[in-house]
């Protein structure tokens, strides 16, 4: 094979099996609806904060929020729905595979439930599995970091293949990154790296 790295395709509309691009093509559509759905998912729940700020500022005492714990809630919950979308928008790209994101959201979705958590409906034992999800995440999403931040090294090679043969690449959803690491795999390849 050539030198360079291979590309992550997840939705391959030139696969030489005729029944194999009919479905991609019917999964690539059905991404693109999840997408405006959602965008519509966040719009409305932009509107619903927004109403209830003003339902809860209008009444007396006046600018206070009396509940602020369930209205950051409603804040977390709008900002989990733009990761969702920018997970099903980074789903589209053939060149990236979002587990950074992906993790980032479960963060985001799991510290909502923290931040939101009422004691009195949980157990101990509710809160040592919460507790230790949060651990996992945290572990997960340092560890991806770390990866990320090493450069060449975040490169999987299965079964001991040449450098950029069917590989996993673990890549930031930051364009700047990306160009980086593109930079870095021609040098590796030119310099008879692969």
């Amino acid at each position: 094979m050539s030198g360079g790295p291979a590309e992550h395709e997840e939705f391959p509309t030139r696969a030489p099996d005729p029944v194999l691009r009919l479905l991609h093509r019917i999964l690539r559509l059905a991404t693109y609806v999840l997408a405006i759905a959602m965008v519509v998912v966040i719009i409305e729940g932009v509107a619903s904060v927004i109403h209830a700020l003003y339902l809860t500022m209008s009444r007396p005492p006046y600018f206070m929020v009396p509940d602020i714990v369930k209205l950051f809630g409603v804040f977390l919950a709008v900002l989990i729905a733009y990761e969702i979308f920018a997970n099903i928008t980074l789903y589209l790209r053939t060149d990236v595979f979002p587990v950074k994101l992906v993790v980032a959201t479960a963060v985001m979705a799991i510290a909502r439930k923290v931040i939101i958590l009422d004691m009195e409906d949980y157990t101990a034992l509710d809160l040592v599995g919460i507790g230790a999800v949060v651990l996992a995440l945290g572990i997960a999403y340092w560890l991806i970091s770390q990866a990320d931040a090493s450069g060449d090294k975040t490169h999987w090679q299965p079964d001991g293949e040449a450098w950029g043969h069917a590989n996993l690449r673990i890549t930031s959803h930051w364009p700047a990154v990306r160009r980086t690491r593109r930079r870095r795999a021609r040098r590796h390849c030119c310099l008879g790296g692969g």
